[in-house]
């Protein structure tokens, strides 16, 4: 495809260049310019200010280190000012020392980088070694985080971090490592611009041979030792391979560099503790991966920490594959939120001001609860389950589409309701002994009597679509207006207008006192709380990754749940007057998925919907479908199928992608993914699949040949990439955007991540699939209806269905295959034909998605998303 790749497309080839015998041994010969095959081993006078050191005039030292002294001096021909460094004598003599900074000096004056400081000379005057370079008049990046006004402000350190590490790339393209990236080692200017400096331990070169250190040093406490010392480097900065004298390459320089942003982020060392540690017990901590947890006060954002514990792993395989790519993974999502106190006017019945106060989200899965928190199992429940406690927690009220149930807190059934025809959409205690149920279709309020069951009519509201609650008796409800919800007053079948909101609010919840109202906000993979009472909004937080649930524990806190399937965590935060203090971590397990809060009397309840993944191979030969389980242990993922008929999976054990035939595995293959796998395709030998992570999906490419990443796309760019019949080019990729409306596709090469042309509508784009060579394409778009586009005639078809569809794929036996879920709880794999629908598979507690079918169609490996919510209880002591 034409067109280079945009800047968010991160190309897996390392920048770095291969080893090159004849640059990387180039001697002083080669120049004829300086000779540092001989050093006299004679005292070396110490310099002093006025000394001159070739034809430079030394004025005053600027500072000193292991590898020597930088001078500010005068270049007398070009009458400017420069900076000497004039290396320590003791190095000069050492048998490498010359050829060594020769060879620094020159690969870095071929260097033109605004982020890396310039090198002008180098030379040997009576046995002082010296490199001439672009005086930088400002203060290390060391001095300005120390110096910061507000070190939790992660914006500006990021930004600073970023310039430098556009040096290093650079310094990496050149053929240059650094060995002793660290925040004293990058100046900034009083401009601001941020420049790499001191490669004095710097290799050209791609790879470096082994550092001899004693087995003392392995012993030795880490702030004991120096660059000039048993270990070359900073040790409390270096890669594990380079503490242990192994061989390296830039992906040390990349943990370095990780390391420091790490340590100016969260103002501590990833590994280090507040106690001494030795050289032996870093290593064995960053081997077994133990980073510390975030801070209890972390406003740090968690697609930000995953990129950069990402390029602390122990294995250099597993960190970025170079720095370009870990520098993409560092930009913040487009629409971040800002961290102050905004307004906005509100429209209501008269003009209204509300204050908008943002919620200094303290949301971490690494901060440690009370261990004391225990969870009680209550009930099992459906997917899609709403629930409701009384004032007094001693009944539950469980709802689904068309169904209701209210028990006591003990199990025992109070009052059941089931009407298949008019779907529920919300459940609520008035009282104990009055409960509130919402139908939609046409929208209306009913309030049941228990536990008779006596049931009243409250009001309808002709086109409006949805009831969230009561505040100070008004009925709030909400209609969708454009991308977000116009929210209204009801009194009687009267409406008047609240407020309008830029996106829509599935979970609501009313406090105690009846005044006001919290709702979750949704927004691709974040949430938003906003809180308002019969005015407008009174309060607003910041968007918080991963929210997914929120209730008052009292008229003046809220709980919210952060995180889905790893480490979910629940959260409490005080409301004063119109502001949210910073949050506090009240519970947390390791895997699960939060749902819906509730709180009553002294309970507090939740959903836990314990979500996993697994994958079938369903078998069409027969007249019936025979569904075979994948070993959910080891499978994580079915990728995509082979010209041969086996199919590729990912092991989640190992992280490998394997082959596997009707039997099981048939062999491995070099190639690996990191994280659970939302789609997957292929284009001959590459596999592009994309990831789940908490700030998007992230989109990876690799070769099952020989393992190398291809390219890799950071979270929350794109939504998907799927190629010809899911085997070979052309390919498409699917843009993700703020909202599901954003989106775009365009065309990709599969081997390289080039981007080429857009390609069809924009809008709302779920999934999309490719065949005939590229010239066929559907297209679900949230709708009950199918789009499918020939790109050669440029004509349009929408294909009804009774699903509404989320992945789809062209079946080889003619027609479609789709995934998706009707108005029930039930969710299918139909297969669309000319004939009309036949459902392959259906399941009642998964959600079915990723349908990929074998090459003759008489097979069709299918993922599944199993949830099984169960009702837990937690000690209202927990929340306080």
């Amino acid at each position: 495809m034409p067109g280079a790749p945009p800047d968010w497309f991160a190309s897996g080839e390392s920048t770095v260049s291969v080893d090159d015998p004849t640059v990387a041994d180039d001697d002083a010969s080669a120049t004829g310019e300086f000779d540092f095959g001989r050093i006299d081993t004679a005292p070396v006078p110490v310099p002093t200010a006025g000394t001159t050191i070739d034809r430079y005039l030394l004025e005053t030292l600027i500072g000193e280190g292991a590898m020597g002294q930088v001078w500010r001096a005068r270049d007398p021909q070009l009458d400017r000012a420069v900076a000497i460094k004039v290396v320590h004598p003791a190095i000069a003599a050492a048998p490498d020392g010359g050829p060594r900074l020769l060879r620094e000096a020159r690969a870095m004056a071929k260097l033109s980088h605004p982020n890396v400081v310039t090198v002008h000379d180098a030379g040997d005057d009576a046995g002082r070694l010296f490199v001439a370079m672009d005086l930088v008049e400002g203060v290390t990046l060391g001095e300005w985080l120390r110096g910061r006004a507000d070190p939790h402000d992660w914006r500006a350190t990021l930004a600073r971090f970023r310039d430098a590490g556009r040096g290093l790339a650079a310094a990496h393209a050149g053929g240059i490592l650094h060995r002793d990236f660290k925040p004293d080692n990058v100046l900034i200017d009083r401009a601001g611009r941020v420049c790499v400096a001191d490669f004095g331990l710097a290799a050209f070169g791609r790879r470096l041979e082994p550092t001899r250190r004693t087995s003392r040093a392995h012993d030795q406490v880490v702030s004991d030792l120096t660059a000039a010392g048993t270990v070359l480097g900073t040790p409390a900065f270096m890669s594990p391979e380079q503490l242990r004298g192994e061989v390296i390459d830039a992906r040390a320089d990349q943990f370095s560099f990780c390391a420091s942003l790490y340590e100016a982020l969260y103002g501590e060392h990833p590994f280090l503790g507040r106690e001494a540690m030795t050289i032996a017990a870093l290593v064995d901590a960053i081997d077994r991966g133990a980073v510390r947890p975030a801070p209890a006060d972390d406003r740090v954002p968690r697609w930000l920490r995953a990129a950069v514990v990402r390029g602390l792993a122990a294995a250099p395989a597993a960190r970025w594959p170079d720095l370009p790519a870990l520098l993409a993974a560092l930009v913040p999502p487009r629409r971040v939120p800002p961290l102050a106190i905004v307004a906005v006017a509100v429209a209501v019945t008269a003009a209204v001001v509300a204050t908008i106060v943002v919620v200094r989200a303290r949301a971490t899965v690494h901060a440690r609860p009370p261990a004391t928190v225990t969870a009680v199992r209550r009930f099992d429940v459906s997917l899609a389950s709403r629930i409701a406690l009384a004032p007094d927690g001693r009944r539950v009220a469980i709802a689904t589409t068309d169904r209701i149930d209210v028990r006591a807190i003990d199990g025992a059934p109070v009052w059941s309701h089931l009407d298949p025809t008019d779907p529920i959409e919300r459940v609520a205690f008035a009282d104990r002994d009055h409960v509130l149920i919402a139908y939609t279709r046409p929208l209306r309020l009913e309030q049941v009597t228990l536990p008779a069951g006596g049931v009243t009519e409250v009001a309808r509201w002709p086109g409006w679509d949805r009831w969230l609650g009561r505040v100070d008796g008004h009925e709030v409800v909400a209609r969708i207006d454009g991308a977000g919800w116009q929210l209204g007053l009801g009194a009687g079948a009267a409406v008047t207008p609240l407020v309008q909101i830029d996106h829509p609010a599935q979970v609501v919840a009313g406090s105690p006192d009846g005044r006001r109202l919290a709702l979750l906000l949704e927004r691709r993979y974040d949430g938003q709380i906003v809180v308002l009472d019969a005015r407008g909004v009174v309060a607003r937080s910041a968007w918080l990754p991963g929210a997914t649930a929120v209730a008052w524990a009292d008229d003046d806190t809220l709980l919210y749940a952060i995180g889905t399937v790893d480490r979910p965590t629940l959260w409490r935060a005080d409301l004063v007057g119109a502001a949210l203090a910073p949050a506090r971590l009240v519970y947390r397990i390791e895997r699960g998925w939060f749902g819906q809060i509730v709180v009553g009397g002294d309970r507090v309840m939740f959903i836990d919907s314990g979500a996993t993944f697994r994958s079938r191979v369903l078998d069409r030969a027969g007249a019936s479908t025979v569904a075979r389980d994948l070993d959910p242990a080891t499978v994580g993922a079915a990728l995509a199928w082979m010209d041969d008929g086996t199919f590729l999976v990912w092991n989640r054990a190992s992280g490998g992608i394997e082959r596997h035939g009707p039997t099981g595995a048939v062999a491995t293959t070099p190639a690996r993914l990191d994280g659970e796998i939302i789609s997957a395709t292929r284009a001959g030998d590459v596999v592009i699949a994309a990831l789940r992570r908490d700030a998007g999906r992230e989109v990876v490419a690799v070769s099952i040949a020989d393992g190398r990443e291809r390219w890799r796309v950071p979270p929350g760019v794109l939504r998907t990439v799927r190629c010809t019949d899911d085997r070979a080019p052309p390919c498409l990729l699917v843009r993700d955007g703020d909202d599901a409306t954003a989106r775009r596709l365009a065309w990709v090469e599969p081997g390289d991540g080039a981007v080429g042309a857009t390609v069809g509508p924009a809008g709302r784009i779920d999934d999309v699939a490719l065949t005939a060579g590229g010239a066929r394409l559907l297209l679900a778009d949230g709708t009950r209806d199918v789009v499918e586009l020939d790109l050669t005639a440029g004509a349009e078809v929408r294909v009804e269905t009774d699903l509404s569809p989320r992945a789809l794929a062209f079946d080889p036996r003619g027609g479609l295959l789709l995934t998706g879920s009707t108005n029930t709880t039930r969710y299918s794999l139909v297969a669309l034909g000319p004939a009309g629908a036949t459902e392959v598979y259906q399941s009642r507690d998964e959600i079915l998605f990723q349908p990929r079918p074998s090459p003759d169609g008489r097979a069709v490996i299918v993922m599944g998303r199993l949830f099984l919510p169960v009702l837990y209880e937690l000690p209202r002591a927990a929340v306080r």
